[in-house]
């Protein structure tokens, strides 16, 4: 079991937070994440990619919102903005990711993790460890926390 993975007491089940982002299934995984908020309003920042959606205060403290769908090349809907954030921690601060809508709150079993294959879309495998097939949810990613906020880090520490 990796770091920061809530394991069910020995039972080989992980926890996760399942939502929508441009009609596909992601997770996280619920030790991973500090809140969920309704889409705040932001403030955007000058010559940022488009993948940093902007920054808000919460609390006394600046969270950096960021849309994976510019970085997994998933569609964009120009009608219809994300509904929620998923707030993680990251480097001491908070990252937020926009997410259409937050499903559910599932377990999967670890051996029902699968690696990301040649199926598996090369944008959306560079930011995920695996996928597992839920009944009622087709493919679910787990997002990789790691992987996403590496890709992102220089650029978040700037802000």
């Amino acid at each position: 079991m990796k770091s920061g993975e809530t394991n069910l007491a020995g039972t080989g089940l992980n926890q996760y937070s399942v939502f929508t982002i441009s009609d596909h299934y992601f997770a996280l995984e619920i030790s991973c994440i500090q809140e969920v908020l309704k889409f705040p309003k932001l403030t955007k920042l000058p010559n940022r990619k488009p993948y940093f959606y902007g920054t808000f205060n919460l609390r006394g403290k600046i969270v950096t919102v960021i849309d994976i769908r510019h970085l997994m090349n998933l569609e964009i809907a120009k009608d219809k903005d994300p509904e929620m954030v998923v707030l993680s921690e990251h480097a001491g601060g908070l990252i937020g990711i926009s997410v259409d809508q937050v499903m559910d709150f599932i377990s999967i079993e670890e051996n029902k993790i699968r690696r990301p294959s040649r199926k598996t879309p090369s944008a959306i495998a560079r930011y995920v460890s695996g996928y597992a097939e839920k009944e009622n949810f087709d493919f679910i990613y787990l997002l990789d926390l790691i992987k996403l906020t590496g890709a992102l880090g220089a650029q978040i520490n700037r802000i």
